[in-house]
């Protein structure tokens, strides 16, 4: 067996043989590389394979990319007879002079008058050699003389580090996604201590100052940083070496008050010394129409579709469509997919600490309010088109579009009510009300409905919906005298309108509002006036909602039979819409009235309400249902369960700011109290406390008898894919967007990002959609599967 040749440093000198060069390495990196323990067996895998000539590592600025080539060529390098050698291709701006870098590295003497191209072929021709090229981007045009000469020396391999892919024959991708990060909000100590993100900025952090120790105490703020820092290794080490100077709180504050990052203060090396550096010198490669369009996508957080784009563009009179292309190959965007968006829109996003040098080329090319100002006035159109399609069969969808787009609308309002449009912010935070009811942004809501409100030079029409609105978001807490009050106030502004359909949302508000604090006498008085205008209208949402929440009076003051009837015309009037959120609300409602006369339909009833909440992920009606199914399990030999079921249900009110009203409190009561009794003080505490503990998933499908999204997790996985990888291909396969699966497994969507582009770089696979297949083809138990063999 031969000995393979050491890694050899890049800048030989002139004249020096290959030989030479062979028996030097470069000097070994201070630093043990942290967290890519899975990527790197995967990047060796694919360079060792015979159909893999050319592999190149893209990611974003500060990714590690060269860290990441420089540990799989070492790793590889006693498998080619020549070693590996490594060219650094930064300070060359001319694709001309590329293969001269090569030749030179390599020794090879070039003859005057001698084609490059052929003293290359002829050095490297018979030569088992893995050649490291890194920092490609800037001469990306060498990429086909590059490739050229691949077959000239069949037993040559190539290993780039670039932002953007070279688009060349023999060429496999290999993108290098940011680190996993522990979401600081949902993750133990002991977790975060185990994300590689965390991990590096602990070895980092002792490295500065070696009395620094990850702890319970800090885990979370150093978690947070990760987070905000997007899990880039480069931006992560100039972070963590501040610590000795800076403690882990003072690097957050400085971070969330968008100081950026400084220089690293000791020991930074090379061109990037910092990731400004990093992220300019791509900006500086880009062409002038490329930076305007870069610029321009940085006002948008948490990402955004094409057509967003293009509105925000306006002014350029350009397509936007290649500028976007190109910013994604080069890595400055990152493309998401989303199969499951109805609207089948493309979508990108830029990394946060990418989107902060964007935006301070914006402001410094003086266009800020100018985009600023089409961003909100984009998303104030959306808001307003999605406010009604939330009460119709395509609400799913059309929430999920405003999570994904929460982030903007956010950094909308906030522009807005920083003075640069009133009216413009109050709009949008009434048209976003029923959407933070359903996903139980209360406080938040409230807040961005509190500002809308004190604006009083705004249309009557806006300020009756912010001030409904609010109050919508108000009794929920427990805050039933003021969302009364405030009901009773916008009522009077809806009446000058003479919009049945504003009058009709603000009468729901108004009884929903006194229905909390006990005036049953005015609750229901609204309610009748409610179902009035809402049949005159036609409006049989509205009817429906009225007749359902009638129904709830009637049954509390003992009117079983009237309360049904109610509740039935209800249901009728749901089902022929097809609207889950309102059939979710009215089942419950007639499961609770026809518990005591038909428990078995009543129960049946109870679990459809859950299941529908739960496909639209309502989570104030999710904890009411939960709550419902524990009351009527916990009469049964199902006690135990019933007691998870309430846990699980009060940690969600608790995450969403929501209380009971006086009749729920009342139910609740009676079923903890049954519950304590049948198991014994102790195990219903362990039950509860368990309850608590569990994701809303887990619980709905405990409550549901449905398999546990865990217990696919201890068994091994084809692919090699880890078990968490393993259960998100699962979710790809059956339709679910990122955002659905974070939800679903209660982490973050980067987190989801990573997986994903993870999945992709260990199956061989380039495009998300290939994934489903691969589920179909690998994972038989998957519902894919299921219904491919059923077809």
């Amino acid at each position: 067996m031969k000995i393979a040749k050491k890694m050899v440093p890049s800048r030989a000198p002139a004249g020096s043989s290959s030989v030479e060069n062979s028996r030097r390495r470069p000097p070994p990196h201070p630093h043990r590389l942290i967290g890519r323990e899975e990527e790197l067996g995967a990047a060796q895998g694919l360079i060792l394979r015979r159909d893999v000539r050319m592999l190149t590592i893209t990611g974003p600025p500060g990714v590690g990319k060269t860290r990441f080539a420089i540990e799989v060529a070492s790793a590889v390098a006693s498998e080619f007879d020549d070693g590996a050698l490594v060219v650094d291709l930064a300070p060359i701006r001319d694709p001309a002079l590329v293969l001269s870098a090569i030749a030179q590295a390599l020794g090879a003497y070039v003859p005057p008058n001698q084609p490059i191209a052929r003293v290359l072929h002829d050095t490297l021709c018979g030569r088992n050699l893995l050649l490291v090229l890194d920092n490609f981007e800037q001469v990306a045009a060498a990429g086909p003389e590059v490739a050229g000469l691949l077959d000239a020396a069949p037993d040559i391999r190539f290993l780039i580090t670039s932002r953007e892919p070279l688009h060349v024959t023999w060429e496999r991708e290999y993108r290098l996604s940011p680190l996993p990060v522990a979401d600081p909000r949902l993750s133990q100590w002991t977790a975060i201590r185990r994300s590689p993100a965390t991990a590096l900025f602990a070895e980092r952090a002792k490295a500065a100052d070696p009395t620094f120790a990850l702890d319970a105490a800090n885990a979370r703020t150093v978690a947070e940083i990760c987070r905000r820092l997007d899990g880039l290794p480069l931006a992560i080490e100039l972070a963590a070496a501040w610590i000795g100077r800076l403690d882990p709180e003072a690097i957050l504050a400085r971070l969330e008050a968008r100081r950026g990052l400084p220089a690293e203060p000791s020991e930074a090396r090379g061109r990037h010394r910092n990731l400004g550096e990093a992220i300019a010198w791509s900006y500086n490669l880009l062409g002038n129409v490329e930076r305007a369009v870069f610029r321009r996508v940085g006002i948008f957080a948490g990402g955004c579709t094409v057509e967003a784009i293009e509105a925000i563009c306006e002014d350029l009179n350009v397509g936007v469509l290649e500028p976007i292309a190109s910013l994604a190959d080069k890595n400055l965007l990152i493309r998401i997919e989303d199969p499951a968006d109805g609207q089948r829109e493309p979508r990108v996003r830029m990394l946060e600490t990418i989107r902060e040098f964007a935006l301070q080329e914006l402001n410094r090319a003086g266009e800020t309010d100018a985009v600023a100002g089409r961003h909100a006035r984009w998303f104030l159109a959306l808001a307003e088109r999605a406010e009604p399609l939330l009460w119709s069969q395509d609400q799913t969808g059309w929430l999920d579009r405003l999570d994904r787009e929460h982030d903007n609308i956010r950094a909308a309002l906030r522009w807005c009510f920083s003075g640069h449009g009133d009216e413009t912010g109050a709009r949008l935070a009434a048209a976003m009300g029923r959407f933070w009811f359903a996903r139980g942004y209360f406080r938040e809501g409230q807040a961005w409905l509190e500002a809308a409100a004190s604006r009083q030079q705004v249309p009557a029409r806006a300020r009756a919906r912010a001030l409904a609105g609010l109050a919508a978001l108000l009794w929920p807490q427990g805050k039933g005298e003021r969302a009364s009050r405030l009901a009773e106030e916008a009522l009077l502004v809806a009446r000058s309108v003479e919009d049945p359909a504003l009058t009709g949302w603000v009468l729901l508000q108004a009884g929903l509002a006194a229905d909390s604090m006990g005036d049953v006498r005015s609750a229901e008085g609204h309610h009748r006036e409610l179902i009035a205008v809402a049949h005159d209208a036609q409006d049989s949402w509205l009817e429906a909602r009225g007749s359902c929440n009638l129904a709830m009076i009637l049954w509390a003051r003992g009117e079983t039979e009237a309360a049904r009837k109610s509740a039935e015309r209800a249901l009728v009037l749901a089902r022929r819409l097809r609207d889950r959120w309102l059939t979710s609300l009215v089942t419950e409602t007639l499961g609770r009235i026809l518990l005591s006369e038909e428990p078995e339909k009543a129960r049946a009833l109870l679990e459809e309400s859950l299941a529908l909440s739960s496909e639209i992920g309502h989570r104030w009606l999710l904890a009411s249902g939960l709550e419902s199914l524990a009351a009527v399990l916990v009469w049964t030999d199902r006690a135990e369960q019933a007691a998870l079921l309430m846990g699980s249900a009060e940690e969600l009110r608790r995450a969403i700011g929501s209380v009971r009203d006086d009749l729920d409190q009342a139910e609740i009561a009676r079923a903890t109290a049954a519950a304590r009794e049948r198991l014994g003080r102790t195990r219903f505490e362990a039950a509860w406390n368990r309850g608590r503990a569990m994701t809303v998933g887990e619980a709905v499908a405990l409550a549901l008898g449905r398999p546990s999204p865990s217990q696919e997790r201890r068994t091994p996985h084809p692919g090699g894919l880890t078990g968490r990888e393993t259960e998100i291909a699962r979710h790809i396969a059956e339709g679910r967007t990122n955002r659905q699966i974070a939800i679903a497994l209660s982490i973050s969507e980067r987190t989801v990002d990573t997986h994903v582009q993870n999945i992709l770089n260990r199956l061989g696979l380039e495009r998300r959609a290939q994934i489903a297949a691969w589920v179909t083809a690998h994972l038989p138990g998957s519902a894919s599967s299921q219904r491919t063999r059923t077809q």
